[in-house]
């Protein structure tokens, strides 16, 4: 890729995109209880008969993020590459490792932009409830890593999956970074310049033409605006908690906003199952019959199905806890469910738009049928034993309706 000067002299492969195919930077991981030292308890996650649902707990930093745009990043030119996505990626790093999921979230180049510019601007979706959360430009940002002798940092790549013309060869490109200490308690606003290089190095300038810029007096004030950078804001919610966020794991972990209160349904979920079955069968191995636990991870790591139960569930405040929570799971498993196991549904795949426009006709036309049948059977079994749908699922196993944490570690 880096022939015939097509990629800006500071691009180089992506650090960050390898490393969001390891379990232990995914989202669903953070999610997983931590266990005492003796491994008989959880010691994350309590259940609080007096309130029906679990115990909230305080976290060293909660933070509120939100992405606004990225302006004046040079352009990857030559006609024997194509651009097929854009993205930022989102973790936090401790000066030594990463110590959160890593978040990708979607961007998009204005509609007024120019082939013959230079330069490009990069733009998100607005900040909505019903947003896909793989588009999401506001996260909360938790961790409890408190240690005075380290600073925490925010760390944002901004990268582009590239397709050679020639072989096809595909290849994800990192075009700049910034990383900030998000160790200050005040609200604050950044317009920063993004690195060039790797991560852990310094003073690599993202593009080689930054060498003629001037750096001093108004000149350089002026050139400095002409470097490609990127906006946002970092809002403190140590002080204000909302208690729907201390719901959540103490882990450090990067959250679309909008998927908070799903999350907490989950966390509610198990907690619940599993006081249950404490008080029916105390230290029992037996692994929880949960059709909504045991394939929620698999339903995380594909946002369009997220973004199905976002729509289709509705909190209504009326109902009790126990109510809601049977709404939703019931929501779920005739919804849900059923469409994981759906043969003609394509893997979920962040950069191949073709591709999800596709599932998105499917999962439209697949929910109208449910749809359909759930009005006259009700009944899930009955639903995936209905003749007309039978040929459309994948072959049953027990693992859809058995949770183990050993599943899932």
């Amino acid at each position: 890729f880096k022939t015939n000067n097509y990629i800006p002299s500071g691009f180089i492969p992506s650090d960050l995109a390898p490393l969001t195919q390891q379990n232990q930077y995914k989202l669903s991981f953070m999610l997983i209880p931590q266990m005492t030292e003796s491994n008989f308890a959880f010691a994350d996650l309590y259940w609080q008969d007096d309130t029906d649902q679990i115990s909230i707990q305080d976290t060293e930093y909660q933070k509120i993020l939100k992405i606004k745009k990225c302006l004046k990043i040079p352009k990857i030119k030559g006609s024997q590459i194509r651009v097929l996505g854009r993205c930022i990626r989102i973790c936090l790093y401790d000066g030594f490792t990463i110590i959160s999921n890593i978040h990708s979230t979607r961007a998009r180049l204005s509609g007024k932009s120019n082939a013959n510019d230079l330069t490009e601007d990069w733009y998100f979706a607005p900040n909505k409830k019903n947003t896909i959360i793989d588009q999401q430009c506001q996260f909360l940002i938790r961790s409890d890593e408190y240690d005075r002798s380290k600073h925490l940092y925010l760390l944002i790549e901004l990268s582009q999956l590239c397709q050679s013309k020639v072989n096809d060869e595909k290849c994800e490109i990192g075009c700049g970074w910034i990383m900030i200490s998000i160790d200050n308690y005040e609200k604050n606003n950044y317009n920063k310049r993004l690195h060039g290089g790797h991560f852990y190095e310094t003073n690599i300038l993202l593009n080689s033409q930054y060498k003629n810029f001037h750096s001093q007096g108004l000149a350089g004030k002026i050139d400095r605006y002409k470097q490609a950078r990127i906006q946002f804001s970092l809002e403190s919610r140590e002080e204000h908690n909302d208690l729907l966020y201390n719901s959540l794991p103490l882990k450090s972990m990067i959250v679309p906003i909008n998927l908070v209160e799903i999350l907490v349904f989950y966390r509610n979920e198990l907690a619940y199952q599993l006081q249950k079955r404490y008080h029916s069968n105390s230290f029992s191995t037996v692994p929880l019959d949960s059709i909504f636990l045991s394939t929620f991870y698999q339903t995380l790591e594909q946002p369009d199905l997220i973004y199905l139960l976002q729509r289709l569930y509705h909190r209504n405040k009326k109902l009790s806890n126990q109510e809601q929570r049977e709404e939703f799971i019931k929501i779920y498993e005739l919804s849900i469910y059923p469409l994981l196991f759906y043969r003609l549904l394509p893997s979920y795949d962040f950069h191949n738009l073709p591709l999800l426009h596709q599932r998105q006709q499917l999962l439209i036309d697949m929910l109208a049928k449910l749809k359909k049948e759930k009005k006259d059977q009700p009944d899930i079994l009955a639903l995936l034993l209905d003749p007309n749908l039978t040929d459309k699922w994948t072959p049953f196993t027990t693992n859809e309706i058995c949770f183990s944490l050993q599943k899932i570690c």
